[in-house]
């Protein structure tokens, strides 16, 4: 039988990290599982601990060079066999043992996305919870996204919609979430419970690529939602602040935007994203 969960596991030279994640999934009580490990082609011993694989928990692994993460995530998904994809990156973790078998337990396979909270883990060892709501509308997806390490996709939805669009280098996850539930309106469910720690200081929580994020959530919208769905969003946004607001808002923003940048600077602070 197929199994319900296939775990995507993408990995480039982060042994260490990739052990931390698949021992967080060896101590998962949620049997109903497969583990698929998509390595860009490690030279630091990843693909040594693959072929070990201690605890036999990886069920099936590839080892070459790939055109970058969201590649890599193609190639997990086209691995997969199971109803849900969840993507668990090299370095992240279950939040508990028993947090798969939680989420599963509260959300049955009938919807195309299940999503749950994240534990950002900072450098210090600090720990904050990442709530998601409890429904999704347009005023989160055009401010943030769903974490992908607490959100398990239906393998079919891939086929229906499509596969991570690879030209984006950090953002093809929203892009993908834009297209599959805004455009398409896949259904989605929401489990308030943590199901994985993110360690912070990924390629997309880095103040240094916040100014190349931001141009690519743009190019996002602008690629996944047409010209009429734009619209529809800015009428939404005049008619909730006001016209004066909205139009004031959106000539001073890039100002401000620079101004704040350059303030933060002068403090020694790193850029925000917003």
């Amino acid at each position: 039988m197929a199994p319900l969960v296939s775990i995507v596991t993408v990995n480039l030279n982060h042994r260490d990290d990739l052990a931390r994640t698949l021992e967080s999934i060896r101590r998962q009580t949620f049997a109903d599982r497969e583990v698929v490990v998509v390595d860009g082609g490690s030279t630091d011993g990843s693909v040594d601990l693959l072929r070990a694989n201690p605890g036999g928990v990886v069920t099936d692994f590839v080892s070459e060079k790939d055109a970058g993460i969201y590649d890599a995530m193609n190639k997990g998904v086209r691995r997969a066999k199971g109803t849900y994809v969840l993507f668990l990156n090299g370095g992240d973790a279950f939040a508990a043992d028993d947090a798969l078998e939680k989420v599963i337990a509260a959300a049955p396979p009938v919807e195309d996305v299940v999503y749950a909270d994240v534990l950002i883990e900072a450098v210090d060892g600090a720990i904050r919870r990442w709530s998601t709501p409890e429904v999704l509308d347009w005023d989160y997806f055009m401010v943030t996204t769903l974490p992908h390490q607490a959100t398990l996709f239906r393998r079919d939805l891939f086929d229906r919609v499509g596969l991570h669009d690879t030209s984006f280098r950090i953002c093809a996850d929203f892009e993908f979430l834009l297209r599959a539930i805004v455009v398409r309106g896949a259904s989605t469910r929401h489990v308030g419970v943590p199901l994985a720690v993110q360690v912070d200081g990924g390629i997309s929580s880095s103040p240094e690529t916040f100014a190349k994020l931001r141009e690519e959530r743009k190019r996002a919208k602008e690629t996944a939602l047409s010209p009429v769905l734009r619209a529809h969003w800015e009428d939404y946004l005049t008619a909730k602040r006001g016209i004066v607001h909205q139009t004031l808002r959106n000539a001073f923003r890039p100002l401000a935007r620079r101004m704040r940048s350059f303030t933060r600077r002068l403090r020694g602070k790193p850029d925000a994203l917003v």
